[in-house]
């Protein structure tokens, strides 16, 4: 089943490097690469989940999480940032978002031909961003 996805975040390469493994299960993924770009892509489609970076400029994590759970309090939210406080990571779950994710991914265990499958997989294993059990059911209910 194929999934639309939303993905915030100021890195380039990293928004390209999801975009590439996420569509390969025919999900169809849309890009941001911050907060007010990525709500005003929620109001024009419809988005299964949104992946967000919680430092960005302009409008961060914490607040696009805060207003996607007013507008659209149905919709799956994942923080990720490799920069921010645990404070920031549990203010971001407290405002409603599902699960929160630590960068860096370990890009030299993604090759190009993995399934979504295999990214929750090679997230799992010793080494990898280190899902929790709750975050891989997510994850596998998503996908």
């Amino acid at each position: 089943m194929s999934h639309s996805i939303l993905i915030i975040d100021d890195d380039e390469a990293l928004r390209e490097l999801l975009e590439d493994v996420l569509a390969r299960t025919g999900n169809h993924i849309y890009l941001a690469e911050d907060g007010d770009i990525g709500l005003r892509i929620v109001d024009q489609h419809a988005i299964d989940l949104v992946i967000t970076d919680i430092y960005m400029p302009n409008t961060d994590g914490l607040e696009v999480t805060s207003k996607l759970r007013r507008s659209h309090p149905k919709m799956k939210i994942i923080v990720m940032s490799g920069k921010a406080p645990e404070f920031s990571i549990d203010s971001a779950l407290m405002l409603g978002a599902h699960e929160s994710l630590k960068k860096p991914f370990p890009i030299s265990d993604l090759d190009r031909n993995q399934t979504v499958e295999d990214l929750v997989e090679t997230m799992t294993d010793e080494g990898g961003i280190g899902l929790s059990a709750n975050q891989v059911g997510l994850l596998e209910r998503v996908f």
